[in-house]
């Protein structure tokens, strides 16, 4: 279940009477509460997010979005809290990596769409779906995998495995490899 984090400290965009408004129980809706079909509901969380962050309200950056996910990741218990927040707001900007992203990517506004994509896919992560089948694709080698469960999920070491196993073969027969590359 999620609960409230209790150190606020680290959230830079939060400020006091946000705080209020935010840990604030309403009758119809719960922060944090878990709907059946969604998971947490963060709605209110991430509205306010959009209110406090970047000085001008209703306006999230990149950067404000990881770090905002990266808490709310890592207070519910999420493995590489930071990495998944990265790997998710790039991938809705079209960007494979995080640090790939340039300067100007970063501290652009995001548009509601893409707060929306990000809050959806962040909500998958946090019923504990891999980041992976979360993002329906990931790299493997020179190639793009389409990831929906039951497909397994291509760990590293089967890509330094898959490696070294083309380099004894490289090496083995050099002749029969370079026939197929052709």
């Amino acid at each position: 279940m999620w609960k409230p984090a209790t150190d606020f400290a680290t959230m830079r965009c939060l400020t006091h009477p946000l705080l209020k408004r935010l840990l604030g129980l309403s009758p119809q809706r719960v922060p944090g509460g878990l709907s059946q079909s969604k998971g947490p509901d963060l709605s209110l969380k991430w509205s306010a997010l959009r209110q406090s962050c970047s000085g001008r309200p209703g306006l999230v950056t990149a950067t404000d979005a990881v770090n905002y996910w990266h808490k709310v990741f890592e207070t519910n218990g999420i493995l590489e809290a930071r990495e998944s927040s990265e790997y998710i707001v790039s991938f809705v900007l079209g960007a494979k990596t995080f640090q790939s992203l340039n300067s100007k990517s970063l501290h652009t506004p995001l548009t509601a769409a893409q707060q929306e994509q990000i809050q959806q896919l962040s909500n998958k992560r946090l019923q504990r779906m891999p980041v992976q089948y979360v993002l329906g694709e990931w790299d493997f080698q020179d190639l793009t995998l389409k990831m929906r469960p039951p497909v397994f999920i291509p760990r590293p070491e089967t890509e330094w495995l898959s490696t070294l196993i083309q380099e004894q073969e490289s090496q083995s027969c050099p002749e029969v490899v370079s026939k197929t590359l052709q």
